[in-house]
């Protein structure tokens, strides 16, 4: 049976196919797997701590990014195993944890778990379907009735007070914009972050996430200084330990501005008011191809939040030359110095090392 299993570059951990709703979109009304995976996640039995251990020592953990507790149930429904491999991977493995659940935990175990979750995971995501008790309701089917929406939404609160990231989701298409707005101010009532999944289909009429190739990447100015991100969070990162602007990619049917504006907002707790578009560049790493939209923007408000994908730093532009960079960001840290016009950068690279870079068409020389 399969209690571990590869979903892009994350280790997924199935603990459970017990589940306390029925969900109209559930895709395990309509199919035994998902995503890469091509073994079932239907469960023989419930695994055992020593059993999802064992799964977790057969894998090359350096090789993932995250590790996620997420299969085809409810994973605090398995809450004591969930809590003893949390502190296993924690002793033995530097790699950040996340769990995707439904947020009806403490009406599960009849008790506040929010504690024991803080303690054994970074990344709390939760399915949040719809502002609307009722629209929730009648899509998510809990067993606990008109209990559970308030449950999810205080099991999200409280969890995002004892420091934990929380992330509330719907899926783009799903509900309507008006809706998807009402969610924004009840997930920024509850002080946790907003995100809207983009899904599709693929032959396997399992639903995939899609990982667009198009990126924004801002970096925002103060006092003649840039917000720096030192990437030290994730140690299997492409930018581990190097320093880079914010930003990340499309997500659904977001302009560039709307993806810019989203993922400012939830790596640094900055607003933008206003930003400049300031060149397009294209990465090719191997046979990888990724679009980056480029913004400057000294206009924003808020007030900065901690970022989970590494640490926040105010730094003169006359120091960022000593900084741990990628070589391609140099080239553009430098046009955006000299305040070059909109341009286009492509920058080529070939096991991490730059081999070539084009601006507006024409091949500069590598130092």
């Amino acid at each position: 049976m399969t209690i571990a299993y590869r979903v892009g570059d994350n280790l997924y951990l199935n603990l459970t196919n017990r589940c306390p709703c029925a969900c109209t979109f559930c895709i395990r009304n309509n199919a035994d797997t998902v995503y890469e995976e091509n073994e079932p996640l239907w469960l023989e039995h419930e695994p055992s701590f020593e059993e999802v251990k064992m799964a977790l020592q057969s894998q090359n953990i350096a090789s993932y990014k995250e590790i996620v507790f997420c299969g085809y149930g409810e994973p605090t429904e398995a809450l004591d195993v969930l809590v003893k491999t949390a502190a296993f991977i924690r002793a033995n493995y530097k790699i950040p944890l996340r769990l995707n659940t439904n947020g009806l935990g403490n009406l599960i175990n009849n008790r506040d778990i929010t504690g024991q979750i803080a303690e054994s995971v970074d990344t709390v995501s939760i399915s949040l379907n719809s502002s609307d008790p009722i629209i929730y309701a009648n899509r998510v089917r809990p067993r606990f009735g008109a209990k559970a929406f308030p449950a999810m939404l205080d099991f999200a609160k409280a969890t995002a007070k004892l420091g934990v990231r929380v992330i509330m989701t719907t899926v783009s298409t799903t509900i309507t914009k008006e809706d998807e707005a009402n969610c924004t101010q009840l997930c920024k009532e509850l002080g946790v972050t907003y995100r809207i999944r983009h899904y599709e289909k693929p032959k396997n009429n399992s639903t995939v996430p899609i990982k667009s190739p198009l990126t924004t990447l801002c970096y925002l100015e103060k006092d003649n200084c840039y917000l720096m991100l030192h990437r030290i969070t994730k140690q299997n990162d492409v930018n581990h330990n190097k320093w880079i602007g914010v930003g990340g990619h499309f997500e659904g049917t977001e302009s560039p501005e709307e993806c810019l504006f989203r993922e400012v907002k939830e790596e640094t707790g900055y607003q933008i008011q206003k930003a400049q578009f300031r060149g397009i560049v294209t990465f090719v790493s191997d046979s990888d191809v990724e679009y980056m939209c480029l913004y400057t923007s000294s206009d924003f408000t808020g007030t900065e939040i901690p970022c989970d994908e590494g640490e926040l730093k105010w730094v003169q532009k006359s120091e960022i030359p000593n900084l741990n960079l990628w070589e391609g960001d140099r080239i553009f840290l430098k046009l955006l110095s000299e305040s070059v016009p909109f341009f286009s950068l492509k920058l080529v690279y070939t096991s991490g090392t730059l081999k070539s870079a084009i601006l507006d068409g024409k091949e500069l020389t590598l130092f």
